[in-house]
C-alpha cells in the first residue's frame, strides 16, 4: 500500500441548462468560447473552453426545474479592461467594471440561463 498523501488535483462545476445548443452558440458568439468535447447526440453534455477557462454544461430532463439561488462563478482574469470591452462589444450585457475594497477589480454579467459570472483581476 503506498504511503504518498491523496492530492486534491482539480475541479469541473457542471451547470444545469434548459437548452444546451442555444447555451453553446451563445457561449461561442457571445463569449469567445469553442467546443472542446460533446456527449451524445442529441448533445446531452458538453465542455467549452477559452484560453485556460473550461465550463461543463449539461442538458436537464424537461420535468427538472432549475432553481434559486442559480449558479455563480468567479474568473481570475488577467486584462479585464480589454475583455470587458470585447463582452460590451459583442452586445452582452455586463455591469459597470469596479475597483472592489477586496482588492480586485471585477464585473458581473449574467448569460442566457441566468447564470451569474464574474470576471476580475486582483490589483498588482
Amino acid at each position: 500500500m503506498s504511503k504518498q498523501k491523496p492530492i486534491l488535483d482539480h475541479s469541473a462545476v457542471i451547470i444545469p441548462v434548459a437548452d444546451i445548443n442555444k447555451t453553446i452558440k451563445w457561449y461561442e458568439e457571445k463569449m469567445g468560447f469553442k467546443v472542446n468535447f460533446t456527449w451524445e447526440e442529441p448533445i446531452s453534455y458538453a465542455i467549452l473552453k477559452r484560453d485556460n477557462l473550461t465550463l461543463h454544461f449539461s442538458q436537464v430532463h424537461k420535468d427538472f426545474t432549475l432553481t434559486s439561488p442559480f449558479p455563480s462563478i468567479y474568473v481570475f482574469v488577467t486584462q479585464i479592461e480589454a475583455l470587458y470591452q470585447e463582452f460590451k462589444t459583442k452586445g452582452v450585457k455586463v455591469s459597470e467594471l469596479v475597483e472592489a475594497d477586496y482588492g480586485m477589480t471585477d464585473f458581473d454579467l449574467y448569460d442566457l440561463n441566468g447564470f451569474r459570472i464574474t470576471f476580475g483581476q486582483g490589483s498588482e
